[in-house]
């Protein structure tokens, strides 16, 4: 049961952060090539995306399979959310809008150093989810700190049929699985206003 744990843990990382990396990849090398002639300096914007997107992946999977070969359970080794707001700009240069909403209600300003790279993923995977699937034209992201817990809610207006989870362990599968390790919960579903919304309920202690 542990070592299928550990390699749960594991395939999750790997499909997390080469995903991210590969979509903004693929939008980015899109722009160039189609401003390329045209505008040659927002074509080497684009490229220098490509690559720090192609550099922080490979760093990030490198951490994550030393951790591996450690026989450590890979937990997000180089993710959290002070990382939040590069990835909320890496997604605006791909063309997806994206408001970002921190509520610290009555809650600490850090998070459990367990918590932090659960909640960064689950963002980041619907951020992605929105990029890739849905033809969202715009995107929010809520991260609401309760007393001893931490929310986290993200919506797009893209078309339900894009953006359904899928069941093979990649999809909302696998954020629920990110979310039960620390105690909490992940779910998927219509946003109240149309679109879609990605929730995250994720306690300071199990």
């Amino acid at each position: 049961i542990e070592d299928r744990g550990r390699v749960l843990a594991l395939d999750r990382e790997v499909h997390d952060v080469v995903g991210h990396g590969l979509s903004v990849i693929s939008l980015q090398s899109g722009v160039a090539l189609h401003l390329l002639d045209r505008e040659p300096e927002a074509a080497r914007a684009a490229l220098e995306m490509i690559r720090r997107a192609s550099t922080e992946a490979l760093d990030e999977l490198r951490t994550t399979l030393a951790l591996a070969r450690d026989e450590a359970v890979p937990r997000a080794p180089v993710s959290g959310l002070g990382r939040l707001p590069g990835l909320v700009t890496e997604v605006r240069l791909c063309g997806l809008p994206v408001d970002v909403r921190v509520d610290d209600g009555d809650g600490p300003s850090g998070l459990p150093p367990e918590v932090t790279p659960v909640a960064f993923r689950i963002v980041q995977a619907a951020l992605t989810n929105s990029l890739r699937h849905s033809g969202a034209s715009r995107a929010e992201v809520i991260v609401r700190h309760a007393p001893q817990a931490v929310q986290i809610v993200v919506d797009d207006d893209g078309q339900l049929a894009g953006t359904a989870p899928t069941a093979d362990g990649h999809g909302l599968v696998g954020l629920r699985e990110r979310a039960a390790e620390v105690g909490g919960w992940c779910r998927a579903g219509l946003a109240p206003g149309g679109g879609w919304r990605v929730e995250a309920w994720l306690p300071f202690e199990r």
